[in-house]
């Protein structure tokens, strides 16, 4: 009975190691590359704008277009992960207050930049919605935390590729000073 529990141990040990070496790869390829997408924000010199010194991530392939504007990411086929958009530099906007991320809106997949961007948008495309975790009532992302980091998760599980325009945006802490933003776009390139 004894050498049967070991057995039968041994057994168990060995089906779960084959068990991690042939399912690993897939499980890397459906939950992404890890390590997340840094997109390093600033207010601009005048206080009116955000900006960002991260140089875009969509750069020209086969079947996939380059996008050149700076704060542009890209997922690539099949791989899922998180952007986080990092507030740096001085963050002062009236005094003693600060800038403060709160939020992310996504608008126009496959189409060109919104300009002006609508306060709501109640048109996205249901892979976008998927996608971002999106409120479809408003286009805004839902988020667990604001403030000087957020994440956005891009689950990026679309049968078929696409590109959608996004704004992030900074408010002046308790104010009535107009919020900032920064406005590029995500680039998914679908499921392989």
């Amino acid at each position: 009975m004894n050498q049967r529990n070991i057995n039968g141990h041994d057994f168990c040990k060995t089906l779960c190691l084959v068990l991690t070496l042939v399912l690993s790869p897939a499980l890397a390829v459906a939950h992404g590359g890890g390590g997340g997408k840094p997109v390093n924000l600033e207010v601009n010199s005048a206080g009116d704008a955000l900006e960002t010194k991260t140089a875009s991530g969509c750069t020209g392939k086969p079947n996939r277009p380059s996008f050149v504007e700076p704060g542009c990411v890209r997922f690539e086929a099949g791989l899922s992960d998180t952007v986080t958009f990092k507030l740096t530099g001085n963050p002062n906007c009236d005094g003693s207050k600060k800038w403060k991320l709160d939020g992310v809106q996504l608008a126009n997949v496959n189409g060109v930049k919104p300009d002006p961007w609508p306060d709501v948008v109640t048109d996205l495309d249901a892979r976008a919605v998927r996608d971002f975790n999106v409120n479809p009532n408003t286009g805004w992302v839902n988020l667990s935390a604001t403030g000087s980091t957020i994440d956005v998760t891009n689950r990026n599980i679309s049968a078929t590729g696409y590109h959608v325009w996004y704004r992030v945006r900074a408010v002046c802490d308790e104010t009535a000073v107009e919020p900032i933003y920064l406005d590029p776009r995500f680039d998914n390139e679908g499921t392989p």
